[in-house]
């Protein structure tokens, strides 16, 4: 479970933010990151610069196209959130 688990978050600390222009892992986008192992379902909430637009609907492809055809898991439970500000800090 945890190198299944450990893989999958590589690949998704791996995607750019769209409107930050940086990757996930270096922005800390990802909150959450599950696999149910009975459904073969990723659970997974991220947060991103700017939520809605087209920016989401590039990562929701990327993330769905990594999740279902590259790593063959059944389906995946997405939750995107925009990156909180406080004084200048990205949180």
């Amino acid at each position: 479970m945890d190198e299944k688990l450990n893989l999958l978050r590589e690949k998704i600390e791996n995607i750019t933010d769209p409107y930050l222009k940086k990757p996930l892992k270096e922005t800390e986008g990802i909150k959450h990151l599950a696999i149910d192992e009975e459904s073969n379902i990723v659970t997974l909430i991220i947060a991103v610069g700017k939520k809605d637009g087209e920016e989401e609907k590039i990562i929701r492809r990327t993330i769905a196209k990594i999740v279902k055809l590259d790593l063959g898991y059944s389906g995946l439970k997405l939750e995107i959130e925009e990156h909180k500000v406080y004084n200048g800090i990205t949180n």
